[in-house]
C-alpha cells in the first residue's frame, strides 16, 4: 500500500515551501491548475501545490521531475521494511493533526495574504513575536511554540533526512516567463 495517497503532506506546503523547476520540465501543466511560478536564481513552484487535490496530484503523469524523484524517509522506511504501513500512517495523522492544530492560530497572529507553506508561516510568526505585536496570553503561546516544536522535530526525522526544511521562504514572486 502506498502511503503517499494518504498523505500529501510534500505536496501541502507542510514539508516544502517551493520546488525547483529543472529545464526538463514543462511548466504548462502547473500553469493550468494555478501554481504560483516564480524564478530569481532558479524557477520554482511554491507550497502548497495547486495540483493537489485531497492529497493527490492531479498532474500526476506530467508532474515535474523533482516531484517524481522524491520519497520521504518515511517511504523509504516502509519500503525497506524498516516501518510498517499502520506505522506510517500513525505518523502521518499524528503530524496532520498537529498542522492542522497550528496551522489556524499563526495564520490568525500573521493574517497572511493567501495560504502560506509552513516555514513562511512560522517566519511571519517569528517577526510578529519580536516585534512583540502578539497579543496571545502567555499560556497559549506557548501550547502554540510546544507544538510547533512537536511538528518540527516529527517532519525532520521521519519525512527530511536531507536538511531540506530549512529551506528559506521567498519574499519576492516574479513570475516565470512563458
Amino acid at each position: 500500500m502506498n502511503i503517499c495517497i494518504e498523505c500529501g503532506l510534500c505536496c501541502d506546503g507542510t514539508i516544502f515551501s517551493f520546488v525547483p523547476i529543472e529545464p526538463e520540465d514543462d511548466v504548462g501543466p502547473l500553469r493550468e491548475v494555478g501554481a504560483i511560478l516564480e524564478t530569481d536564481e532558479t524557477a520554482r513552484f511554491l507550497q502548497p501545490c495547486a495540483a493537489l487535490e485531497l492529497r493527490c496530484c492531479s498532474i500526476y503523469e506530467s508532474r515535474p521531475s523533482l516531484c517524481r524523484a522524491y520519497r520521504c524517509a518515511l517511504l523509504k522506511r516502509v519500503e525497506a521494511g524498516e516501518a510498517e504501513v499502520e506505522e506510517a500512517r500513525d505518523i502521518i495523522a499524528t503530524v496532520i493533526e498537529l498542522r492542522d492544530r497550528v496551522r489556524p492560530t499563526i495564520e490568525a497572529m500573521v493574517n497572511p495574504r493567501k495560504q502560506e507553506a509552513m516555514v513562511t508561516l512560522y517566519s511571519l510568526m517569528r517577526a510578529k513575536l519580536s516585534e512583540g505585536a502578539d497579543e496571545t496570553p502567555a499560556a497559549d503561546r506557548a501550547a502554540l511554540l510546544l507544538d510547533i516544536a512537536a511538528l518540527r522535530v516529527l517532519l525532520a526525522s521521519q519525512f527530511d533526512p536531507v536538511g531540506t526544511l530549512q529551506q528559506k521562504p521567498r519574499t519576492r514572486s516574479p513570475e516565470v516567463d512563458a
